[in-house]
């Protein structure tokens, strides 16, 4: 384990050469060599409750309503471990930030990095941003929406992917320990609670030692951090139009879209379905939300404007809240080749309004009419499964 693990286990200038990747070094325009960027988040690692009361109340979680203690894991660019901090428990006090405001003070993190590195961070460490950055640090954490907003601003919709496109590694690493590992994905009976953590530091070593990395770079990944940079700072000039024109509510000026209508729609890749989304992560979605939109009780509906018929609207029903829905509008060149002939798109949706990437309704409209309609192999989620569910509202109407 200390050949593999731990802060000990190599240099700062080994790990900056050897698990660093160069994607993320652009897209984070990082320019000093001697700079390390690292993810940091938490993980859950379930267990049995104690006979202890104490310990039963410090390990119950009020966010998941069970009893867990909490692993800090710090991860490279390329899905590395470089350490496992903790365990922690699980009660109100050893919320993200205060645990990270711990590992500030206590020698290990705080030694090895120093100012000018680069952490990046969830949404749950905003309270210890402060106690970062009077460290000097450089933090990247995904925007958050004001309170008073329903939609977070095209600038700070823009921000969030630069995070979120590196971020999600420290997910997949979680996700390959309790996969690999199936012992940590169980309920742990509390009797190997003393020797929990270093179990699990036994396990991050090994996948350290014989796992591939979970994250290899290729061309398209740095087309995908030019593109993001170059539209950094750009507005969203479709939603100015539809704001300034009032086409929200406005109906008259549209038609129901047929099936005649849209065959001048661009025909897309894969490829270009990566550059539009900037990933795979809303294209992944995207069946589910068509399998969703394409019943009989369905209030899917593609319209077409009478005066431009290359900009549609659209209303996407949520996959998280029963009755409520999402307006949609994309504009395009008509028959275009390329990511670059969808020209415009805007969602009422909470990250609808950036351009750097987009949400995944409409996400799901391009994939759609761009790709899956001109596919002969389109496979949908099966809906088989809610054959053997009952529904009491459709029973008493």
């Amino acid at each position: 384990m200390p050949k593999y693990l731990g802060y000990d286990h190599l240099s700062k200038e080994e790990f900056i050469n050897k698990h660093s990747s160069k994607f993320s070094t652009k897209l984070l325009e990082v320019t000093s060599d001697s700079s390390a960027t690292v993810i940091l988040d938490g993980t859950y690692l379930y267990i049995q409750k104690s006979s202890n009361y104490e310990i039963q109340k410090q390990t119950y979680s009020l966010h998941k309503f069970r009893n867990l203690v909490k692993p800090m894991m710090i991860i490279s660019t390329t899905g590395y471990i470089l350490a496992v901090e903790g365990l922690y428990f699980a009660d109100g006090g050893n919320n993200y930030s205060n645990i990270l405001k711990a590992m500030l003070i206590e020698k290990g993190f705080d030694s090895f990095f120093w100012e000018g590195d680069n952490i990046l961070l969830d949404r749950g460490f905003r309270d210890c941003i402060a106690d970062i950055e009077d460290r000097e640090y450089n933090v990247y954490m995904p925007s958050l929406l004001n309170t008073t907003s329903k939609q977070f601003t095209t600038a700070d919709g823009n921000n969030s992917p630069k995070v979120t496109m590196i971020r999600w590694l420290v997910e997949a690493v979680n996700g390959r320990i309790k996969n690999k590992f199936k012992f940590f994905e169980a309920t742990i009976p509390i009797t190997y609670l003393l020797i929990l953590g270093t179990l699990l530091k036994i396990a991050c070593s090994l996948s350290n030692a014989f796992f591939p990395p979970l994250f290899t770079e290729s061309e398209l990944h740095m087309d995908i951090a030019q593109l993001t940079l170059d539209k950094l700072n750009q507005e969203n000039r479709l939603q100015a139009q539809i704001v300034s024109l009032g086409l929200e509510n406005k109906r008259i000026i549209w038609k129901k879209a047929t099936n005649e209508d849209l065959q001048d729609f661009p025909v897309l890749g894969s490829a270009d379905m990566k550059m539009l989304t900037l990933g795979v992560y809303q294209t992944s979605l995207a069946a589910g939300y068509t399998s969703l939109h394409l019943n009989d009780s369905s209030s899917y509906e593609i319209f077409l404007h009478k005066e431009n018929p290359t900009l549609l609207r659209a209303k996407i029903e949520s996959r998280y809240t029963q009755g409520k829905a999402h307006q949609l509008w994309i504009s395009y060149e008509a028959h275009g080749t390329d990511f670059k002939s969808v020209t415009g798109h805007y969602c009422t949706c909470k990250a609808g309004s950036r351009v750097v990437g987009c949400c995944s309704h409409i996400a799901s409209v391009i994939w759609y009419f761009g790709c899956a309609r001109h596919s002969n192999n389109l496979t949908l989620p099966s809906k088989s499964l809610a054959m053997a569910i009952k529904d009491a509202r459709e029973i008493i109407r």
